[in-house]
């Protein structure tokens, strides 16, 4: 039985619980030693999992060019006084040329060593990436990472023949069951806008508390389902629709990840009268066929679900699994197959992983947890995990938002924050939207 008494506030006590009920919220029982030399690293390899190689263009323009990745975060209200310059994010020159072998990058931490020895063998008609492209990785620099020029190259120029702005879009308030307000952050020019927002339809959807993973999106809109409806907003009209399926049942704390390819939105766990779930519901939102495609590996609560475009899986790790324990595997979900694998298990209790991010580019998981202000990175291939530099400021309960390229953002109530894959390093983009919570989208 799930009987954990929980209180409606994370910001009350300062702990790194998490919200599942009205005026509820889990107790922490994680007494474990932070120390990243704590990490006990598994080496063994998976045979599961394949190794990135990225040989279809069209691949990785569905990566890029119709993406949204979706997420959402509670915040402590607080002012970012910190100083760093926010123009970090331009010290880094994407714009490679991959007409010359021998591509020079005004940035000297952009060290690229690629194993292309001839790019004659590139076809016009199929951008294929070299298989033997070499990822170094650079031990004085915390575990920088060299990018392939190539796929840079293919990344930037999708993103420029879209003409399609990147935003981030937040939905803010200052409590679950008013949440009233939408801004978009343009991720190119760095300026936050207020959109107009009107949900004639909160009342009849409820609260946004259990929708924190809940949250999935098309190009078109975004849809945070919750129990037995789900919000729809448009990004065009800007209006909001409430959609209910006989077929639902009342979990809430789902998981849900949109299936661009097929129009699918697939919800994992929840919980459902005071028991955590594991069932894997493929909803599909055009003809509204609502049927369960699969299980996990046991019940799970708000794990964060990463997905790798090329091997058509979903990455599963955090989350709850008890009224006092946190996820402490990482799961591997084949959508083709219906399978789902364990891939890699932690020797030493970890803390709550606030959120995570897959990067094709490396083959890897990047690992934030807030309540240490922790950043790593997991090696799917080699089972390893690399520390990376902190975030500038401890930021509760957001989520790793990646551009397809080089950056990954975290969103807080008084900044966005830009980590540079390239140089291991944080930028930081002030909103200061006088918010407590914020459920986000990101529109790329």
């Amino acid at each position: 039985m799930f009987t954990a008494n929980f209180e409606s506030d994370v910001q009350k006590n300062g702990n790194n619980n998490f919200p599942l009920k009205n005026n509820e919220m889990l107790q922490s029982n994680n007494n474990n030693n932070n120390n990243i030399n704590n990490l006990n690293i598994n080496s063994s390899v998976c045979n599961n999992i394949i190794s990135c190689s990225n040989n279809n263009n069209n691949t990785n323009n569905n990566i890029v060019s119709n993406s949204i990745i979706v997420s959402s975060c509670n915040f402590v209200n607080g002012t970012n006084n910190n100083s760093n310059d926010n123009n970090n994010h331009n010290n880094i020159n994407n714009n490679n040329n991959n007409n010359n072998n021998n591509n020079n990058n005004n940035n000297n931490n952009y060290n690229n060593n690629n194993n292309n020895n001839n790019n004659n063998n590139n076809n016009s008609n199929n951008n294929n990436i070299n298989n033997n492209s070499i990822i170094n990785y650079n031990n004085i620099s915390n575990s920088i990472i060299n990018y392939n020029n190539n796929y840079n190259s293919i990344i930037n120029n999708n993103c420029n023949n879209n003409n399609f702005e990147q935003y981030i879009y937040l939905f803010c308030g200052n409590d679950h069951n008013d949440i009233n307000s939408l801004y978009r952050f343009n991720i190119k020019n760095k300026n936050i806008e207020k959109m107009q927002f009107k949900n004639k339809n909160q009342r009849e959807f409820g609260t946004f508390r259990g929708s924190l993973f809940s949250i999935s999106a098309t190009r078109e809109s975004i849809y945070i389902t919750n129990g037995k409806s789900c919000l729809k907003y448009c990004l065009n009209s800007e209006k909001t629709k409430l959609i209910t399926n006989g077929q639902w049942d009342n979990a809430m704390y789902r998981s849900t990840f949109y299936d661009k390819l097929n129009d699918y939105i697939y919800l994992i766990g929840g919980l459902l009268n005071d028991q955590l779930q594991q069932c894997i519901y493929r909803w599909n939102i055009r003809t509204g066929e609502y049927i369960i495609y699969a299980k996990t590996n046991g019940p799970i609560l708000e794990a964060q679900l990463c997905y790798s475009a090329k091997e058509n899986s979903i990455y599963m790790l955090g989350g709850w699994i008890s009224d006092k324990d946190y996820n402490q595997q990482i799961d591997c979900f084949n959508i083709t197959d219906r399978t789902v694998t364990t891939i890699y298990k932690f020797d030493k209790k970890q803390t709550l992983f606030s959120h995570s991010c897959y990067v094709p580019k490396n083959h890897s998981l990047y690992i934030y947890k807030w309540k240490i202000n922790q950043f790593l990175r997991f090696d799917i291939k080699t089972k390893t995990i690399h520390p990376l530099a902190s975030c500038l400021k401890k930021t509760n309960f957001s989520r790793l938002l990646f551009d397809g390229d080089d950056s990954i953002y975290l969103p807080s109530n008084s900044s966005i924050f830009e980590y540079r894959c390239s140089t291991n390093s944080w930028s930081e983009n002030q909103i200061n939207i006088d918010h407590k919570y914020l459920y986000t989208a990101h529109r790329f």
